[in-house]
This record gives C-alpha cells, sequence and structure tokens, in this order.
C-alpha cells in the first residue's frame, strides 16, 4: 500500500497476520483521529481494500460503506481503481446496492461519479445506475420537497439531458422501458421541461424500435424534429412502414 501519510502502529503485523478485519479497524480509527478524514487517511483504507479478493468481499463492501459516509470519493474508488493482478473488482450491481443506502438527496452525485469513473461501458449495471440516476433527477425537477428556482431547475434539467445523451444508447430494454416511464410521467404535464425532453425520449423509443410512437411524439412537438427523425433513422422507418403494409 502507497500512501503519503505514515501508517499507523501495529498494521503491518496485522496485515501480514491475515487479520485485515483488524487492520481496517485500525486504520479507520486513524482516520476518525485526523483533523479531516478526507486524503490520506481515507486513501490508506482505499489501498488496503484494493488488494482484497473475493474470499473478503463482504468485509470490502463494509468498508467502503464506511467511507461512502464520510468520503463518498474515496468510496467511489473501491469500484473504480484498478487492482493488482488476479484481484477482482466488486461487480457494479454492488456499487448500486451500497448508494442505494445512503439518504435519497446524497445519491446523486456518487451515482453521477460512478457512471463518469466506471470504464466497463458495456456493464449492463450501468443501466440500472443510470434509471436510478434519472429517477433522482427527475423528482427533483417536480420540485418535491421543495420546488427548484428556475435556475436550480435549468441546471437539473442540463444534467438530466446530459445523463441521457451519455447512456441511452448503452441500456438493455429493460431499463430503457423503466426510463421511459420515468420521462413520460411527471415533467409531461410541463412544457418548459417537456420540449427539451422530447428529442431524448424519442432516442429510447428509436433504441426500443418504436419509430411509429416516437414519430407521433416529435410530431406534436415540432414537425422539424419527426422530419430530422426520419433523415436518421430512415431505413428502420421504412422497413416498419412496409412491415405494417
Amino acid at each position: 500500500m502507497a500512501s503519503g501519510a505514515a501508517a499507523p502502529e501495529g498494521l503491518a503485523a496485522l496485515r501480514d497476520s491475515g487479520d485485515h478485519e483488524g487492520a481496517l479497524k485500525l486504520l479507520a480509527r486513524h482516520a476518525q483521529a485526523q483533523p479531516s478524514s478526507a486524503g490520506p487517511a481515507c486513501g490508506e483504507i482505499v489501498s488496503y481494500l484494493l488488494h482484497l479478493g473475493v474470499e473478503d468481499r463482504n468485509l470490502v463492501l463494509r468498508f467502503t460503506r464506511w467511507l461512502l459516509l464520510r468520503e463518498p470519493g474515496a468510496a467511489v474508488d473501491v469500484f473504480v481503481r484498478p487492482r493488482p493482478a488476479g484481484v477482482a473488482a466488486p461487480p457494479l450491481s454492488e456499487a448500486l446496492q451500497v448508494v442505494l443506502e445512503l439518504p435519497v438527496a446524497q445519491q446523486p452525485p456518487v451515482l453521477a461519479d460512478l457512471l463518469r469513473r466506471h470504464t466497463a461501458l458495456d456493464d449492463p449495471a450501468r443501466g440500472v445506475l443510470a434509471r436510478q440516476l434519472v429517477s433522482l433527477l427527475v423528482h427533483e425537477l417536480e420540485g418535491s420537497p421543495d420546488a427548484p428556482t428556475p435556475a436550480q431547475q435549468q441546471q437539473l434539467l442540463r444534467r438530466l439531458l446530459a445523463l441521457l445523451g451519455e447512456e441511452v444508447s448503452r441500456m438493455d430494454s429493460a431499463c430503457a422501458e423503466a426510463t421511459l416511464e420515468l420521462l413520460l410521467a411527471a415533467p409531461a404535464r410541463r412544457a418548459e421541461v417537456r420540449a427539451p425532453l422530447t428529442p431524448h425520449v424519442a432516442l429510447l423509443l428509436a433504441h426500443l424500435g418504436q419509430h411509429e410512437r416516437a414519430l407521433r411524439l416529435l410530431a406534436a412537438e415540432d414537425p422539424a424534429l419527426a422530419l430530422q427523425y426520419c433523415d436518421t433513422h430512415y431505413c428502420e422507418v421504412r422497413g416498419e412502414g412496409e412491415g405494417e403494409g
């Protein structure tokens, strides 16, 4: 383990004896004794966890939860940082389980950080993380419990649009369907939210092969969008129309 700070006394003996729980508890106490738990203190815990394999998975997740409550970025490190050869990282699905234990208000930045830093773009669990983040952002846009200011609403909308632009094409059918339902539900009553989301809803429909529904949606919002959709998906739309005929 590499760190810029001196390791607490007794750590090497615990590590060498295989008492990983004792070693991590010692590192946690050392972190709590620091003026700030961020930085080197939490970094020591991350470095230790990166060397633990599948047989110690429960221990890894337990101390990742401990990190998440103190330094979320360090907890994300446990899932995304390179490990020694032969040591497997916990699956992204387990990262989601850990994040969902946080209070709802604390989940969006951690989910966004995981999606940004996790390099396995074809991991099916990405879609589940993205769907959860979409749900949280839509809930915030709806203004519950406190209505966002116009500036906050625009910021939330930009975050949501960026997320959809990155993740829609990677979702499997189940996640795409669930995300579609989220986008068609609450914001549908508000034109200032509905209009920017419409092209992304159409992309989800295209991803699911529902071209006729996408065209109807776009034509109702702006005929120019429908024409643009036809230009992009000409072969698919033509094939669907010929099949219906």
